[in-house]
């Protein structure tokens, strides 16, 4: 049941990061518009800004779903499965310890623009939305860590691949 959840929040992962894409598509063919128009700025940076962070952050905690960052390239080289499962463990016992570290550090900014209220220069964009992309996809990639880490003992105590 649990890989079944986990695989549909990735889909929803994937489904947000191509709407992100879109986002940034449609906001730098409306401020190349508007400036062929001679309009001030529209904004669209900021919306486009929005667009990168989903990208970036819900990416990461996609790839830690895929297992497609640099380690695997390292784990590869290495033929014995157990050895690049333990090396696979390893890296997301890093990963844990840098989602409870940068989750701490982007959830004070997210209480502190929440409670302030800041919002973007132009499009006058709450900031915490901004800041609640990035703390929900390091959740996501705190979750993927932790299932990451309960396959990887499952598959040494197997002895085989899942």
């Amino acid at each position: 049941m649990w890989h079944k959840f986990e695989k549909g929040l990735y889909k929803t992962q994937e489904f947000l990061i191509a709407i992100a894409l879109i986002v940034i598509m449609i906001a730098v063919i409306l401020q190349i518009v508007g400036r062929l128009l001679g309009w001030h700025s529209l904004g669209m940076p900021e919306y486009a800004a929005i667009g990168m962070t989903t990208i970036t952050f819900l990416g990461a905690s996609a790839i830690t779903y895929t297992r497609e960052y640099i380690s695997i390239e390292l784990s590869q080289m290495i033929k014995i499965k157990n050895i690049q499962t333990i090396m696979n463990l390893i890296v997301d016992i890093i990963l844990i310890i840098f989602v409870v570290v940068f989750f701490n550090i982007v959830y004070s900014f997210l209480k502190f623009v929440g409670e302030s209220g800041e919002k973007t220069l132009e499009a006058g964009i709450p900031l915490s939305i901004i800041y609640g992309i990035i703390v929900l996809s390091i959740v996501v990639m705190g979750l993927h860590c932790v299932s990451n880490i309960f396959k990887g003992i499952q598959k040494l105590r197997k002895g085989g691949d899942i």
